[in-house]
């Protein structure tokens, strides 16, 4: 998560995100938030939302 935001400010700084900084955290917080849902489940409630093969 804090790779994708610091990229995601550096492209900004340099000019490759185009946008105001309200603009850059009305797209990014959401980004920033589902990552974070995604990397906080825990490696038994992942396996336990899996398929289960026959």
């Amino acid at each position: 998560m804090a790779a994708t935001f610091t990229g995601i400010l550096a492209d900004w700084l340099h000019d490759s995100v185009p946008g105001s900084p309200a603009e850059l955290a009305d797209h990014l917080w959401p980004l920033l938030l589902a990552l974070h849902r995604a990397g906080s489940r825990s490696p038994a409630a992942a396996s336990a939302a899996a398929p289960r093969r026959p």
